[in-house]
């Protein structure tokens, strides 16, 4: 997956899903070396 496709894939999700789920808490962690940047999303989410 794209670095440029992360936001739109996340508020597709959201978006299909803003009905059964409430997103209750997001987790954004980074880690990285020398030559990359790695992002997690992590969603804590209930169903309504």
């Amino acid at each position: 997956m794209e670095r440029e496709e992360i936001a739109d894939r996340i508020n597709d999700w959201l978006a299909r899903n803003r009905e059964t789920l409430e997103i209750v808490d997001v987790d954004v962690r980074l880690s990285s070396d020398r030559e990359f940047h790695c992002l997690t999303f992590v969603f804590f989410y209930r169903r309504k």
